[in-house]
């Protein structure tokens, strides 16, 4: 049984593989949908690493064909539906980045940056006023003293902070700093495409100083999406006609940043050994492994004990008449890793386990509905400005990939799906009609 289990999971793994690289090659116009963004992201980071794991998965479980099948069956029905809904809001906003190079003009994307980054200045400064740059996650990270310390550090400089502090905050990396880049991103494109290599690198500048900004509370995944939300952007522009090695390497180089901190948190040398652990711990352990071992434990859990019930589920909870239950830190409590974290530290879930975990069964039948309306941000998406098109669709895409992790309510208000979109039709409304010109000859110089 064993041996069937495995050879099944590396069959429905190389069907979504299948299913995934005719998209890339024949239906590249998908790739628009926020959706695909999330099945992508736990196609990698959950679906194969379901299949590596495959024995320790049937060994774990007394029942893992239900895993099996929120692992491997569920990527192939999303990858299905996401071919069939929004047709016509996926050819319109193709439409709009096709013509992107003529119908976006310099001066409207200065002004959206300089918008953006009087926000963030503002909401940078706040923070910075109520938690001093001595007391923040990053500056213990840097100090390279104690990694215990440093972690404490990243909870305080946020958890324990006021609301007002932390939302703002929070929507700043989440979300001001992903348009940010995306916006940056497209300045630099047009720059090298011209041949200007000194603005070009002026602003991979700005964007790698985005990204610490972004990780000033000592979350070095929050600077790596900003990262990210750059590199999405230039995929967007080269219309994904990409050379994959190239990719490769670029991605290793922009994950630089994040290794480094790693090594500087633990007080260890820049050495190549400690690079390349760096490395594992960040693409093997916490991309491919993580997302799937969270799940795996969750469920692991019920299995044993139960479901939770609603009074797991945070905005639910009063309607049980039970105490409500904070799941993902009862889940780092009792996990194995507790000693290596701190009392209000979460093991968070992607919603796909973390719903079972709530409600059980039924929700089979919720969650690719849920996966299904992330695209319901395409009719906005359609309607905006050009000058904003692009960056709307890398900030909503950024936010469902969190899905890997954390629960489908969560973006909307903490990973800026939702308080984006409101924030791009605010916007929208200050921006005069795009005119028909080529982006590049306003940027640079000719």
């Amino acid at each position: 049984m064993l041996n069937f289990f495995i050879y099944v999971s590396i069959l429905f793994t190389l069907i979504s593989l299948l299913m995934l690289v005719r998209i890339f090659m024949r239906r590249k116009q998908l790739l628009v949908k926020p959706s695909i963004w999330f099945i992508i992201f736990f196609h990698i980071q959950v679906q194969w690493s379901s299949t590596f794991y495959a024995e320790e998965i049937f060994n774990k479980l007394s029942s893992p064909y239900v895993f099996f099948f929120f692992t491997q069956i569920f990527p192939i029905i999303f990858l299905i539906s996401v071919q069939v809904f929004y047709k016509k809001e996926v050819k319109n906003i193709n439409n709009i980045l096709g013509r992107f190079d003529y119908q976006i003009n310099s001066r409207q994307l200065d002004k959206i940056l300089k918008i953006l980054a009087v926000f963030s200045a503002i909401i940078i400064v706040f923070y910075l006023f109520n938690v001093p740059l001595s007391k923040t996650g990053l500056y213990a990270i840097w100090k390279g003293d104690d990694a215990l310390a440093a972690t404490q550090a990243r909870e305080d400089s946020l958890k324990l902070t006021s609301a007002s502090v932390r939302y703002t905050y929070v929507f700043f990396n989440k979300f001001l700093a992903l348009a940010i880049v995306v916006i940056l991103a497209q300045r630099m494109f047009y720059y090298f495409k011209s041949k200007n290599r000194k603005k070009a690198f002026s602003q991979i500048g700005l964007i790698l100083l985005t990204a610490m900004l972004a990780s000033l509370s000592g979350a070095r995944s929050h600077g790596a999406f900003v990262l990210l939300a750059a590199a999405i952007g230039v995929i967007f522009l080269l219309r994904f006609n990409i050379n994959f090695l190239r990719l490769f390497i670029v991605g290793l180089a922009m994950l630089f940043l994040p290794v480094y901190l790693q090594i500087h948190k633990f007080g260890k040398p820049i050495t190549v050994d400690n690079v390349l652990t760096g490395y594992q711990e960040i693409l093997l352990r916490r991309t491919l492994k993580i997302p799937m071992e969270t799940g795996l434990s969750w469920v692991d859990y019920v299995e044993k004990n139960g479901y939770w019930g609603l009074r797991g589920v945070s905005f639910l909870s009063g309607l049980s008449g039970d105490t409500p239950v904070e799941v993902a830190n009862f889940m780092m409590n009792r996990s194995p890793d507790a000693n290596l974290s701190v009392d209000t530290g979460l093991m968070n879930t992607s919603f796909v386990f973390s719903y079972y975990c709530y409600v059980g069964p039924i929700s089979i039948l919720i969650i690719p509905l849920l996966v299904i309306g992330l695209d319901l941000s395409l009719k906005l998406i359609q309607r905006l400005n050009p000058c904003l098109v692009l960056p709307a669709i890398v900030t909503t895409s950024m936010s469902c990939i969190n899905l890997d992790s954390t629960e489908y309510q969560s973006i909307f208000l903490s990973y800026g799906f939702l308080t984006g979109l409101v924030f791009y039709a605010i916007l929208n409304k200050r921006l005069k009609k795009a005119k028909l010109k080529p982006i590049a000859s306003e940027i640079v110089p000719q």
